[in-house]
C-alpha cells in the first residue's frame, strides 16, 4: 500500500485488496503467457492489471488521478513496479546468510504454487517426491487433482492433518515419510522468487 501512497494515490486497504485480487486473478487465468516472467516483469504485470482495475473501479479520486495522467501514467507504473521490486530483493538480501546457513545441513527446496511455476522450480531443487499434507476434506481433493505426480516428473504421496495444530506438525506427520533424509517445507500459499532462484537452489543442492 506504501508504494501506491507514495505515489500519491490515496487507497483503504480494501480498495486495493480488490485492485490486488483482479490482478492475481488474471494471471492466473492468463497462464502460459506469465509463467516464463522474472521477478521484475511479473511484478510489472500485475501492477499493470491493477492499475487498470482501479482506473474502472476504484474510488473517485483514484479514478480521476488515474486518467488525468495521460502518458505519465506508464511511468507512475514503473515507479510501483521499481518499489515492490527493491522490496523483493532486499528482503532476499537479509535470507541469504540463513539460506547459506541451512544449506549446509538440508538440501533446500523453493517451491510456489504461483502461476504455474512449481514443477520448473522442483527440477531446479531436485525434489522429486512430494508428500502433500492436508485437512481429510480437502485431501481426497488434491488426490483427485494431482494422482500419482507421474505426469509432472515427480511422486505425490499424501497424509491428512486432522486439526490445524501449527507448521512444525508437518515434520511430526510425515517423520515415517521423510525418514531421515533431506527435506523442504513449503507452503502451498507462498512465493519465493528471485533473479538468481536458479543458482541458489543449484548451489543448494550441490
Amino acid at each position: 500500500m506504501r508504494h501506491y501512497r507514495a505515489a500519491g494515490m490515496q487507497l483503504s486497504r480494501s480498495e486495493l485488496d480488490a485492485a490486488y485480487s483482479h490482478a492475481t486473478r488474471t494471471a492466473y487465468e492468463a497462464g502460459e503467457e506469465v509463467h516464463r516472467h522474472n521477478l521484475h516483469e511479473l511484478i510489472r504485470y500485475l501492477v499493470a492489471h491493477q492499475f487498470n482495475y482501479l482506473h474502472r473501479h476504484g474510488p473517485d479520486n483514484v479514478r480521476e488521478h488515474l486518467a488525468g495522467l495521460g502518458d505519465q501514467r506508464h511511468r507512475l507504473a514503473e515507479r510501483i513496479t521499481a518499489g515492490f521490486a527493491e522490496e523483493s530483493a532486499q528482503g532476499l538480501a537479509r535470507s541469504r546468510a540463513l539460506l547459506k546457513e541451512l544449506s549446509r545441513d538440508f538440501k533446500l527446496g523453493v517451491v510456489s504454487n504461483f502461476y504455474g511455476n512449481l514443477q520448473v522450480v522442483l527440477f531446479e531443487a531436485g525434489i522429486r517426491a512430494i508428500l502433500l499434507i492436508s485437512t481429510p476434506t480437502d485431501l481426497p481433493q488434491f488426490r483427485r487433482l494431482l494422482g500419482s505426480g507421474a505426469q509432472f516428473g515427480v511422486r505425490i504421496d499424501y497424509a491428512e492433518q486432522p486439526r490445524p495444530d501449527g507448521l512444525a506438525q508437518a515434520f511430526l506427520i510425515g517423520r515415517e515419510w521423510i525418514a531421515g533424509e533431506p527435506c523442504a517445507l513449503a507452503l502451498g500459499d507462498n512465493l519465493i522468487h528471485a533473479d538468481h532462484l536458479s543458482d541458489l537452489l543449484r548451489a543448494a543442492v550441490a
